[in-house]
């Protein structure tokens, strides 16, 4: 039986999902403007604590890094790399 995640989309309707997800909802999810969630809409909690990507990781793994501290999606999307890493890498 294959893995299932539940994900609110943009505009907050839950989805159940199995693994592996397709590579659109992939991005949505590194791009913050998808969320895995539980089942009953509540934050889904990562069981292991997040890191910093290493300063050549793609722009991806900075915009996912910037949304999960707090900026806006479409914010990280328009900042340059750069930028992402100058605010968030520390």
């Amino acid at each position: 039986m294959a893995e299932t995640w539940f994900i609110r989309g943009e505009g907050g309707s839950i989805y159940q999902m199995s693994l592996p997800l397709h590579e659109v909802v992939e991005h949505q999810l590194l791009k913050g403007y998808a969320k895995r969630v539980n089942e009953d809409g509540t934050d889904y909690v990562e069981a292991v604590e997040r890191s910093r990507p290493a300063i050549n990781a793609a722009k991806v793994e900075w915009i996912s890094w910037a949304v999960h501290n707090g900026c806006l999606p479409d914010d990280a999307e328009a900042a340059t790399k750069t930028d992402l890493i100058e605010k968030y890498g520390l």
